[in-house]
């Protein structure tokens, strides 16, 4: 059985790793919030008045712990989509993919904010349990995602004019 996340809450020694995709994380609220209208970067203190809006693992029940502004409001979501959901309704600030919120970011309907020891890139990983037995099919997956992980990306044909 393989998983794609962060290690984020994980065992190093009960896993296996390979990287697998970096993904760039924009600290965003919408565009009518308060906070939009600050000039960066935002001190701790005010983005600790505007609840953070976090996304958690239901099933692990932990704590958050990646770009989580501690001490400050927070309200937390199971799921990206709910996330985005809420900070486009004005409701507080979070950090989302960029690719899922970059139309709204090109609409003006959602503004990045400058945040102090943001991470802005969160790294995502194949992995698998140490302690298990691998089948054929689970050994052929995590090799091809290994592998596709580390080729380098597809050059974009140039456009011609």
């Amino acid at each position: 059985d393989l998983l794609i996340a962060t290690t984020l809450g994980i065992e190093a020694a009960k896993v296996e790793t390979r990287p697998f995709l970096r993904v760039p994380i924009v600290a965003a609220v919408q565009a009518d919030h308060p906070l939009a209208k600050r000039k960066p970067p935002l001190p701790a203190a005010l983005l600790r008045a505007h609840p953070q809006i976090v996304l958690r693992d239901s099933a692990q029940g932990g704590s958050p712990s990646l770009n989580v502004l501690e001490g400050g409001l927070r309200w937390t979501v199971t799921d990206v989509g709910a996330k985005r959901d809420l900070i486009l309704a004005g409701m507080g600030w979070g950090g989302l993919p960029r690719h899922v919120i970059a139309a709204d970011l090109a609409a003006g309907t959602l503004r990045a904010l400058v945040v102090p020891d943001f991470a802005e890139i969160m790294d995502l990983f194949v992995i698998r349990r140490r302690d298990r037995a691998h089948g054929v099919v689970a050994t052929a997956l995590w090799d091809a995602l290994g592998d596709a992980a580390s080729a380098p990306a597809p050059r974009r044909a140039a456009r011609r004019r």
